[in-house]
C-alpha cells in the first residue's frame, strides 16, 4: 500500500560554511538534484530526516519543501555515515519527474508464518531482502510483503515470479531467482559429522597460498629472462 508523502523542510546551504559547522548546528549537509533540473545546495535538520527517512526508506516519496522555492518530490537517493558515530554526514536527494519511469530498490516484508518452520523445525532462509523495480514515482510502495505461509514443506519455494506485486511496478530481477525457502533441521548424523570434522588448518593454508605467489613469481622471472 502506497504511503502518503512525508513533508521535509529544506534550508538554502551558504557553501563557504563548513560541513562540520553546520553539523554542530545539528543540520545535515545536503544537495538536490534530478534530470532537468539545477542543483541545491541545502541543509536539513538532522532529527527530522532520521525521523523521516525510517519512515521513508528509499522507495517512499517525499515533499522536500525547499526554502524559498515551493515544494518538490523526491527521494533520498544516497547518504554518508560517520563509521565511528554511525551518524549521517550528508544526504544526497534526487528530484522526480512525476511522468518518468524510475529504477528504485524496494524491501520485502516477510509475512506469515511457515508450517515447515513452526511444525517440521525448519529454518527460514531469505536468499532475498529487496527488489530492483521499474515504476512511475506516484507507483512506488515503501515495501512488497512476501507471504511465508505457502511455504508448508521442505520442497516448497517463493520465486519472484511468485511474488504479488502493486500495479505499475515492473521487476528487473531474474523471474525464476529465489526469494525464500524453508531448511531442513540437521540430522543427527549430520551433526556428529560436524562435531567430529576436522579443524580447518590455517598455517597450512597460509603456506599453500605463499607457495602458489611463489610459483607465479618464479614463473614471472623466467619469463622476463627468456626477453633478455
Amino acid at each position: 500500500m502506497a504511503m502518503d508523502a512525508i513533508k521535509l523542510p529544506l534550508t538554502k546551504r551558504d557553501v563557504k560554511v563548513k560541513a562540520k559547522k553546520l553539523r554542530a548546528q545539528g543540520l545535515i549537509p545536503a544537495v538536490l538534484y534530478g534530470h532537468g533540473t539545477e542543483n541545491h545546495h541545502l541543509a536539513v535538520p538532522y532529527n527530522v530526516f532520521t525521523k523521516a527517512f525510517k519512515a521513508a526508506g528509499e522507495s517512499t516519496l517525499l515533499d522536500l519543501e525547499l526554502e524559498g522555492n515551493g515544494t518538490v518530490k523526491g527521494l533520498v537517493k544516497d547518504w554518508q555515515v560517520d563509521p565511528l558515530s554511525n551518524r549521517y554526514t550528508h544526504v544526497d536527494f534526487y528530484q522526480v519527474n512525476l511522468k518518468e519511469k524510475l529504477k528504485v530498490t524496494i524491501a520485502l516484508n516477510f509475512v506469515g508464518e511457515s508450517a515447515a518452520v513452526k511444525e517440521q523445525g525448519g529454518s527460514l532462509v531469505k536468499s532475498m531482502d529487496s527488489l530492483r523495480v521499474e515504476c512511475l514515482p506516484g507507483d512506488l510502495v515503501h515495501n512488497i510483503d512476501v507471504d511465508v505461509s505457502v511455504l508448508k514443506s521442505f520442497d516448497d519455494m517463493i520465486h519472484v515470479s511468485d511474488l504479488k506485486l502493486p500495479e505499475g511496478i515492473e521487476v528487473l530481477e531474474d523471474a525464476n531467482a529465489v526469494v525464500v525457502l524453508v531448511e531442513a533441521p540437521m540430522t543427527e548424523d549430520q551433526l556428529k559429522a560436524l562435531e567430529n570434522a576436522a579443524p580447518v588448518d590455517v598455517t597450512a593454508i597460509k603456506t599453500e597460498a605463499e607457495e602458489k605467489k611463489a610459483a607465479e613469481e618464479a614463473a614471472k622471472a623466467a619469463e622476463e629472462a627468456a626477453k633478455e
